[in-house]
């Protein structure tokens, strides 16, 4: 099944689409990336294929004056992308986590993370969705984690070409 998660569907389904997104091809080796065009060339011959980065916005709430490192964490697939993403700010990763995609925090491992770095976290949008659902996800908490603020970039100057094909479907 392509890609890896929930609610995804096998190759041959891709033969529905008239558009296709690549994202973080910044992350990608080119002869990977090589071999993703030919699976979809053989799946999708039709297909308009858009390529995309993840380009950083910001950290919200703004870290504290002075901070230099932090913890990360992340329950996404890959994780790796997300750690290379936020280093791109120019922050050192001084503890990190990685955990299952879709993992379903619980309040003792964040009070475990919070005892390996006394410093600030960050984590992803996703993921601060599902730390809030805690029934007791305390102010402490939240001032402690952050948020690595993302936007996805169609690349080639193609966006407004993106943008109408997929909203004229």
């Amino acid at each position: 099944v392509f890609p890896v998660g929930r609610y995804r569907e096998p190759l041959p389904a891709l033969a529905r689409a008239h558009t296709i997104l690549l994202t973080r091809v910044d992350l990608t080796p080119p002869e990977r990336l090589a071999g993703w065009r030919r699976i979809v060339a053989r799946h999708a011959p039709a297909a308009a294929v858009f390529t995309s980065v993840h380009a950083v916005r910001g950290i919200t709430p703004p870290l504290p004056e002075g901070a230099s490192s932090v913890g990360a964490f992340c329950g996404i697939g890959p994780p790796g992308a997300f750690f290379h993403t936020l280093k791109e700010t120019g922050l050192r990763i001084s503890e990190s986590r990685a955990f299952a995609d879709h993992h379903a925090f619980r309040a003792w491992e964040l009070d475990s993370l919070f005892k390996k770095f006394r410093g600030p976290w960050v984590t992803t949008a996703k993921d601060l969705v599902r730390i809030q659902e805690l029934d007791h996800f305390s102010r402490a908490s939240r001032d402690r984690i952050h948020v690595l603020e993302i936007e996805l970039r169609i690349l080639e100057d193609r966006e407004e070409e993106f943008l109408a094909r997929v909203l004229e479907a």
